[in-house]
């Protein structure tokens, strides 16, 4: 499981760093969105249960708020857009059924995530600025599915 932090801990400081070298400071959403998400993986490195539920429940939050970017970012085509918003709401989605402990094949999600980065590749999306929100949706759907690969006998 040490993978799967260190996984998630490179993915956030990417994202951070990002930010930083991108300037993205005239974009405030994005900015508040990835210093969220980073700071909830951040907060889910810590051994203490509370402090790990804090962080989940901003990465929660800030997967929610690119959910929101996506939908309501006009800057962007539409494409681009859809592509944000089919890459955060499963993960969205994942993150609400685990923590309610719904029953469901929520498997099927982090794979809905990766399959749409590799649409948003495959289609050469412009999405430079959004590139640190995404290597985190990105990097947290492969850390689900590795930590399910783990788990099995």
């Amino acid at each position: 499981m040490i993978i799967i932090k260190i996984l998630l801990a490179h993915a956030a400081i990417f994202a951070v760093f990002h930010i930083i070298k991108m300037r993205i400071s005239s974009n405030k959403m994005l900015s508040i969105i990835t210093f969220g998400m980073a700071i909830g993986v951040a907060l889910v490195l810590f051994p203490y249960k509370t402090i790990q539920f804090t962080g989940i429940g901003i990465y929660f939050v800030s997967v929610f708020l690119t959910v929101v970017y996506g939908i309501t970012a006009k800057n962007l085509p539409t494409k681009s857009r859809l592509i944000i918003c089919l890459m955060a709401a499963p993960i969205f989605t994942y993150w609400l059924w685990l923590v309610n402990h719904w029953h469901g094949n929520i498997m099927l999600l982090p794979v809905i995530t990766l399959f749409a980065g590799l649409t948003g590749m495959v289609m050469k999306t412009k999405l430079k600025t959004e590139s640190g929100i995404l290597i985190l949706l990105t990097t947290d759907a492969i850390a689900i599915i590795l930590e399910y690969w783990l788990k099995l006998p």
